[in-house]
């Protein structure tokens, strides 16, 4: 779910088995395999874990002070 909107993955589940319950027949046994699936999604907290630091930015750091120092270096020669 993009950007961890919890409020509207609850309303599309509770929508999907409201569609679910109405128009399809509840004593098949599919249709209550899939209404007790979607049920237990809709008990899930979804959520994102992000790192607290991405494992790019040390080399590119590194790469950005080489290019400094060599254009620092390159101006100096001249």
């Amino acid at each position: 779910m993009y950007r961890e909107q919890q409020e509207i993955y609850d309303i599309a589940l509770q929508g999907a088995l409201k569609l679910v319950s109405v128009y399809y027949d509840m004593n098949d046994k599919s249709t209550q395999q899939f209404y007790n699936a979607v049920q237990k999604l809709s008990k899930e907290t979804i959520s994102i874990d992000y790192p607290d630091q991405f494992k790019s930015a040390p080399l590119l750091s590194h790469i950005l002070k080489q290019r400094i120092s060599k254009s620092f270096t390159i101006e100096s020669a001249e």
